[in-house]
């Protein structure tokens, strides 16, 4: 398995940048064993957190776009549209940090990437 570098973000706590092996355990377990959901955050960046993490009353961790909060661990990593995790840079941590300190992550949503992606197409 290789190595990727992700960004952990447990409730209550400072995120935490971790290098980890690239295998579908490992997010669970990072998240605390629940099922895990895939989040696109947009710009590359994807998130798991515990698709059940409301219905157990997981904790509060931050503010997830405009209408929706994250609970319980969270793990950032890095996307090219493939089906694999890889790495996010170090921009992409910074950005997340940054998003992070403001107690809220936005969510690019399939809808405006695909007008943010075809803007210029319409006039």
């Amino acid at each position: 398995m290789s190595m990727i570098k992700v960004l952990v973000k447990r409730p209550g706590e400072k995120s935490e940048v971790r290098e980890i092996e690239n295998d579908w355990k490992i997010f669970k377990a990072l998240i605390g064993g629940g099922m895990l959901e895939c989040v696109s955050i947009g710009a590359g960046i994807m998130m798991y957190l515990d698709e059940e993490g409301k219905l157990k009353g997981l904790p509060y961790n931050f503010r997830l776009g405009i209408f929706d909060i994250a609970v319980g661990d969270v793990v950032f990593f890095g996307n090219d549209g493939g089906e694999e995790e890889q790495s996010l840079t170090d921009k992409q941590i910074e950005f997340l940090r940054g998003c992070l300190a403001l107690n809220c992550v936005p969510i690019l949503s399939c809808r405006q990437r695909r007008l943010n992606e075809n803007s210029g197409d319409k006039k």
